[in-house]
């Protein structure tokens, strides 16, 4: 067994440089062979990922597309432990990927209902804003027909107060009319006049 094949061997039972010097090797050659294993279990290591990212394409690529399992065994020269261990794999990815469709779907459905709802506002705030525009045109059309009214209405009362109450016309018959000029004082004034309001007739 040659010196190098002595340290690999120290070295893979997890011994360190210090151990390995105090059994009788040299210093320089202790640490010489452990640059050139720590090297060479990088490159072994790296080649296995490798050789197991291949075997992972394989598989499921082979999964994807319904093919059988002895079939892939033979074919891709992957053991049957490691198969299904792969198929398990594979099937847990895809409940992942089914539930992240489902979550991407449901965001997607949450951002167009945020979309509709940001557009409906728009519109009911528009439709609002135009509300109140026409209404404040109405009320204030109201307020000047109102005022109209009331002007209407109080030169109408003075009439009829000329003309019934403070200088009823001359030459007119007034008996029988007391019910009438009543009901016109009530309508002028809300209630009836004093009883000193005096009906003068011709």
């Amino acid at each position: 067994m040659t010196l190098k094949e002595e340290l690999y061997i120290l070295f893979d039972q997890g011994k360190s440089p210090k151990e390995c010097i105090d059994l009788g090797y040299k210093r320089a050659t202790v640490y010489r062979f452990l640059k050139d294993y720590n090297i060479e279990k990088e490159k072994e290591r790296i080649k296995t990922l490798v050789e197991e990212s291949e075997q992972i394409k394989k598989a499921f690529q082979g999964f994807k597309e319904n093919k059988s399992l002895i079939d892939m065994v033979t074919e891709y020269g992957i053991s049957p432990d490691r198969l299904r261990q792969l198929y398990e794999e594979y099937t847990k990815l895809g409940e992942i990927e089914t539930q992240y469709k489902e979550k991407v779907e449901a965001l997607n459905e949450a951002v167009r209902r945020k979309e509709d709802l940001e557009a409906k506002t728009k519109e009911i705030e528009q439709k609002y804003s135009e509300f109140k525009k026409k209404l404040k045109q109405e009320i204030i059309q109201s307020v000047k027909d109102l005022d109209l009214s009331v002007t209407d209405y109080l030169e109408s009362r003075e009439a009829y107060l000329q003309l019934f109450l403070d200088t009823p016309i001359e030459g007119v018959d007034y008996s029988g009319m007391e019910r009438e000029l009543k009901l016109v004082q009530k309508f002028l004034y809300g209630s009836l006049l004093p009883p000193c309001t005096i009906i003068r007739r011709s």
